[in-house]
């Protein structure tokens, strides 16, 4: 065979395995479910240091029954703390981490809507942190059960969030469309996005496998049990997982 015969069928092969690798790379993007464009949450615009809307955020309301007094005098003197500062400094950038500790002793009481104003007082003063916008998310999910708010602010710390608050932000957004929109389609997209997004997550994988498995698609579930093996081999939950679908 001549040279140039080689050559020929050389670049024969590797056009072929281009054109595969194209195809494959097209029918995989456009098979995959896509997450919907979600809208932007409004930014509050009340003044930020209104005195009626800062006594709301100073205002310490217990409403869970299932604290002590001694747990609850704890929490209170840390709040009125943390409360002393922040009135010093009103509206400015300076007193968003006193407000987000604020925040979390409200939600340690049962206080999810004065937690919420404080969160969106401080996403008010930070348009930008995903860490705030997250929190927004959880609480909306997990405790207020405001799904479509919820929606907008996962997406929304979706694009700005590092790698370690990513898994928490996807596997919010995939119970808020499962259980808040009871819309399997748009959770398989947030799965199929987050996968992508964190390919050597085997939490992620296996949250990907309980899903499938919760809709009766054990196919689906055994395969991402088993990326999270190959992942990890030794990942207990993997194994256990992948052992409950032959039951």
């Amino acid at each position: 065979m001549s040279k140039k015969s080689v050559i020929i069928i050389a670049s024969s092969v590797i056009a072929v395995a281009l054109i595969a690798g194209g195809f494959y790379y097209y029918v995989n993007y456009f098979t995959q479910p896509k997450l919907p464009i979600a809208e932007i949450p409004e930014v509050p615009t009340e003044d930020l240091k209104d005195p009626a809307r800062i006594e709301k955020i100073v205002a310490f309301t217990v409403k869970s029954n299932s604290l002590t007094a001694e747990q609850i005098a704890g929490v209170q003197e840390s709040f009125i703390k943390l409360t002393d500062f922040f009135r010093q400094h009103q509206g400015e950038i300076i007193s968003y981490e006193t407000l987000m500790r604020m925040a979390a002793l409200k939600q340690a009481v049962g206080d999810y809507e004065g937690a919420r104003d404080i969160y969106l007082y401080v996403y008010q003063l930070d348009p930008n942190g995903y860490l705030v916008q997250g929190n927004l998310a959880a609480l909306d999910t997990y405790e207020l059960h405001n799904y479509a708010e919820a929606e907008k602010f996962y997406h929304l710390a979706i694009t700005k969030a590092e790698s370690g608050n990513l898994l928490s932000y996807y596997q919010g957004l995939i119970e808020v469309y499962k259980t808040g929109f009871n819309d399997n389609e748009k959770a398989k997209a947030a799965i199929a996005e987050a996968i992508d997004r964190l390919p050597t997550s085997i939490t992620m994988q296996i949250t990907a496998a309980e899903f499938y498995k919760s809709i009766g698609d054990k196919k689906t579930a055994m395969k991402y049990y088993q990326n999270a093996l190959a992942i990890d081999p030794t990942s207990e939950a993997a194994k256990v997982g992948l052992e409950s679908l032959s039951k």
